[in-house]
Protein backbone atom coordinates (compact mmCIF):
# COMPACT_ATOMS: atom_id res chain seq x y z
CA UNK A 1 0.00 0.00 0.00
CA UNK A 2 1.83 2.81 -1.12
CA UNK A 3 1.74 6.43 0.03
CA UNK A 4 0.75 9.72 -2.03
CA UNK A 5 1.83 13.54 -1.70
CA UNK A 6 -0.62 14.23 1.22
CA UNK A 7 1.20 10.89 3.12
CA UNK A 8 -2.40 9.16 2.96
CA UNK A 9 -2.00 5.64 1.55
CA UNK A 10 -2.83 5.20 -1.29
CA UNK A 11 -6.29 2.85 -1.96
CA UNK A 12 -5.64 -0.81 -2.73
CA UNK A 13 -7.55 -1.94 -5.50
CA UNK A 14 -8.85 -5.67 -6.00
CA UNK A 15 -7.54 -7.79 -8.31
CA UNK A 16 -9.55 -10.45 -10.63
CA UNK A 17 -8.82 -14.03 -8.49
CA UNK A 18 -8.51 -15.49 -11.51
CA UNK A 19 -5.15 -13.54 -12.77
CA UNK A 20 -3.71 -13.29 -9.16
CA UNK A 21 -0.36 -14.67 -9.16
CA UNK A 22 1.12 -15.54 -5.72
CA UNK A 23 1.29 -13.22 -3.15
CA UNK A 24 4.93 -11.98 -2.17
CA UNK A 25 4.24 -10.50 1.12
CA UNK A 26 6.36 -12.51 3.84
CA UNK A 27 3.00 -11.61 5.96
CA UNK A 28 0.62 -13.41 3.48
CA UNK A 29 3.15 -16.70 3.79
CA UNK A 30 3.53 -16.25 7.29
CA UNK A 31 -0.29 -17.34 6.92
CA UNK A 32 -0.93 -20.51 4.65
CA UNK A 33 -1.87 -23.57 5.30
CA UNK A 34 -0.26 -26.94 3.76
CA UNK A 35 -1.95 -29.65 2.79
CA UNK A 36 0.33 -32.36 4.20
CA UNK A 37 0.20 -35.71 1.72
CA UNK A 38 -2.28 -38.02 2.05
CA UNK A 39 -3.86 -36.19 4.93
CA UNK A 40 -7.61 -34.86 4.97
CA UNK A 41 -6.25 -31.46 7.09
CA UNK A 42 -4.81 -28.53 6.58
CA UNK A 43 -1.49 -27.85 8.44
CA UNK A 44 -1.25 -23.70 9.74
CA UNK A 45 2.96 -23.32 9.19
CA UNK A 46 4.29 -20.08 10.32
CA UNK A 47 8.12 -18.81 9.34
CA UNK A 48 9.06 -18.10 12.28
CA UNK A 49 7.38 -21.06 14.38
CA UNK A 50 8.38 -24.66 13.95
CA UNK A 51 5.00 -25.74 15.48
CA UNK A 52 2.03 -25.98 13.44
CA UNK A 53 -2.08 -25.90 13.53
CA UNK A 54 -4.28 -28.26 11.83
CA UNK A 55 -7.24 -26.70 9.86
CA UNK A 56 -9.71 -29.33 9.00
CA UNK A 57 -10.48 -29.42 4.66
CA UNK A 58 -14.01 -29.25 4.24
CA UNK A 59 -16.01 -27.52 1.77
CA UNK A 60 -18.50 -24.79 3.56
CA UNK A 61 -22.03 -23.96 2.69
CA UNK A 62 -24.27 -20.97 3.88
CA UNK A 63 -27.64 -20.50 4.02
CA UNK A 64 -30.80 -17.38 3.70
CA UNK A 65 -34.47 -17.93 3.04
CA UNK A 66 -36.42 -15.09 1.87
CA UNK A 67 -40.28 -14.80 1.71
CA UNK A 68 -42.50 -12.48 -0.55
CA UNK A 69 -46.03 -12.42 -0.75
CA UNK A 70 -48.40 -9.36 -3.00
CA UNK A 71 -49.76 -9.37 -6.33
CA UNK A 72 -47.94 -8.09 -9.46
CA UNK A 73 -51.32 -7.72 -10.90
CA UNK A 74 -51.22 -4.02 -9.75
CA UNK A 75 -48.43 -2.50 -11.98
CA UNK A 76 -44.96 -2.87 -12.10
CA UNK A 77 -45.25 0.82 -10.26
CA UNK A 78 -47.34 0.06 -7.33
CA UNK A 79 -46.36 -3.73 -6.36
CA UNK A 80 -44.84 -3.98 -2.67
CA UNK A 81 -40.93 -4.52 -2.68
CA UNK A 82 -40.74 -5.52 1.27
CA UNK A 83 -39.57 -9.12 1.74
CA UNK A 84 -38.11 -10.83 4.31
CA UNK A 85 -35.02 -12.10 4.72
CA UNK A 86 -33.73 -14.75 7.37
CA UNK A 87 -29.68 -15.47 7.95
CA UNK A 88 -28.94 -17.59 11.12
CA UNK A 89 -31.74 -17.13 13.86
CA UNK A 90 -32.28 -13.57 12.73
CA UNK A 91 -35.48 -12.17 10.62
CA UNK A 92 -35.19 -8.55 8.90
CA UNK A 93 -37.40 -6.96 6.03
CA UNK A 94 -35.39 -5.71 2.90
CA UNK A 95 -36.75 -3.66 -0.14
CA UNK A 96 -35.16 -2.08 -3.42
CA UNK A 97 -33.77 0.65 -3.24
CA UNK A 98 -36.26 4.13 -3.20
CA UNK A 99 -34.92 4.60 -7.15
CA UNK A 100 -36.61 1.42 -7.47
CA UNK A 101 -39.72 2.46 -5.85
CA UNK A 102 -38.59 0.57 -2.78
CA UNK A 103 -38.95 1.74 0.98
CA UNK A 104 -35.94 3.66 1.40
CA UNK A 105 -36.57 2.78 5.37
CA UNK A 106 -35.63 -0.87 4.69
CA UNK A 107 -32.22 -2.35 3.68
CA UNK A 108 -31.69 -3.10 -0.07
CA UNK A 109 -29.66 -5.68 -2.23
CA UNK A 110 -26.96 -3.36 -2.63
CA UNK A 111 -26.63 -2.26 0.67
CA UNK A 112 -26.39 -6.07 1.65
CA UNK A 113 -23.56 -6.31 -0.53
CA UNK A 114 -21.67 -4.00 0.38
CA UNK A 115 -22.05 -4.66 4.41
CA UNK A 116 -20.82 -8.28 3.12
CA UNK A 117 -17.90 -6.68 1.88
CA UNK A 118 -17.46 -4.33 5.19
CA UNK A 119 -17.42 -7.01 7.45
CA UNK A 120 -15.37 -9.92 5.59
CA UNK A 121 -13.07 -7.09 5.65
CA UNK A 122 -13.04 -6.32 9.35
CA UNK A 123 -13.53 -9.77 10.02
CA UNK A 124 -9.87 -10.81 7.62
CA UNK A 125 -8.26 -8.12 9.24
CA UNK A 126 -9.16 -8.92 12.94
CA UNK A 127 -7.44 -12.63 11.86
CA UNK A 128 -4.31 -11.71 10.65
CA UNK A 129 -3.85 -8.80 13.39
CA UNK A 130 -4.49 -11.59 15.99
CA UNK A 131 -1.91 -13.71 14.18
CA UNK A 132 0.42 -11.15 13.75
CA UNK A 133 0.25 -9.81 17.46
CA UNK A 134 -1.34 -6.73 16.94
CA UNK A 135 -3.63 -5.55 19.39
CA UNK A 136 -6.50 -3.59 17.78
CA UNK A 137 -9.11 -2.18 19.99
CA UNK A 138 -11.31 -0.54 17.59
CA UNK A 139 -12.62 -1.10 13.93
CA UNK A 140 -15.29 0.98 12.08
CA UNK A 141 -15.97 1.74 8.64
CA UNK A 142 -18.08 3.80 6.54
CA UNK A 143 -18.67 1.75 3.33
CA UNK A 144 -20.40 3.31 0.07
CA UNK A 145 -20.97 1.38 -3.01
CA UNK A 146 -21.38 3.25 -6.59
CA UNK A 147 -23.54 1.70 -9.22
CA UNK A 148 -23.42 3.11 -12.56
CA UNK A 149 -26.92 4.43 -13.81
CA UNK A 150 -25.75 4.15 -17.61
CA UNK A 151 -23.85 0.88 -17.00
CA UNK A 152 -26.77 -2.02 -18.91
CA UNK A 153 -27.18 -4.16 -17.20
CA UNK A 154 -26.96 -2.45 -13.93
CA UNK A 155 -24.41 -3.44 -11.59
CA UNK A 156 -22.25 -2.63 -8.41
CA UNK A 157 -19.02 -1.24 -10.12
CA UNK A 158 -16.97 0.18 -7.31
CA UNK A 159 -17.29 -0.51 -3.67
CA UNK A 160 -14.96 1.81 -1.08
CA UNK A 161 -14.29 0.89 2.74
CA UNK A 162 -12.70 3.38 4.42
CA UNK A 163 -11.87 1.56 7.67
CA UNK A 164 -10.78 3.73 10.65
CA UNK A 165 -8.55 1.32 12.73
CA UNK A 166 -7.41 2.05 16.74
CA UNK A 167 -4.58 -0.10 17.99
CA UNK A 168 -3.91 -0.70 21.94
CA UNK A 169 -0.02 0.27 21.13
CA UNK A 170 1.67 1.97 18.32
CA UNK A 171 2.82 0.02 15.77
CA UNK A 172 4.84 0.56 12.53
CA UNK A 173 2.44 2.05 9.83
CA UNK A 174 4.05 -0.31 7.15
CA UNK A 175 3.05 -3.51 9.20
CA UNK A 176 -0.23 -1.96 9.95
CA UNK A 177 -0.97 -1.56 6.19
CA UNK A 178 0.23 -4.83 4.66
CA UNK A 179 -1.92 -7.05 7.16
CA UNK A 180 -4.62 -4.57 5.60
CA UNK A 181 -3.45 -5.87 2.17
CA UNK A 182 -3.13 -9.33 3.40
CA UNK A 183 -6.90 -8.89 4.70
CA UNK A 184 -7.99 -7.40 1.50
CA UNK A 185 -6.41 -10.17 -0.05
CA UNK A 186 -7.70 -13.30 2.26
CA UNK A 187 -11.24 -11.70 2.13
CA UNK A 188 -13.91 -14.67 1.25
CA UNK A 189 -16.08 -11.75 -0.41
CA UNK A 190 -13.59 -9.74 -1.79
CA UNK A 191 -12.20 -12.49 -3.93
CA UNK A 192 -15.97 -13.60 -4.77
CA UNK A 193 -16.60 -9.87 -6.08
CA UNK A 194 -16.13 -8.48 -9.84
CA UNK A 195 -16.40 -5.21 -8.54
CA UNK A 196 -13.45 -3.06 -7.93
CA UNK A 197 -12.75 -2.89 -3.88
CA UNK A 198 -10.64 0.43 -2.79
CA UNK A 199 -9.25 0.32 0.36
CA UNK A 200 -8.73 3.75 1.99
CA UNK A 201 -8.20 3.25 5.49
CA UNK A 202 -7.12 5.83 8.59
CA UNK A 203 -4.96 4.64 11.88
CA UNK A 204 -4.84 5.79 15.47
CA UNK A 205 -1.86 4.40 17.39
CA UNK A 206 0.76 4.36 14.68
CA UNK A 207 4.05 5.02 13.58
CA UNK A 208 5.57 6.52 10.61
Amino acid sequence: MGLGASGLPQPQVSENPRNRSRVGSSLFQQFLCVLPPHEGTLELTTDNDSRSRRCPVSDHSFTTTLAWSGSTGVGYDDYSREHELTMASMTTHASSDAAFRGDASLPNPEQLLVAAASSCQMLSFLAVAARARLDVVDYRDEAVGEMAEGERPMWVTRIVLRPHITLAAPAPRAKVERLVEVAHRECFIAQSLRSEIVLEPTFVGITD
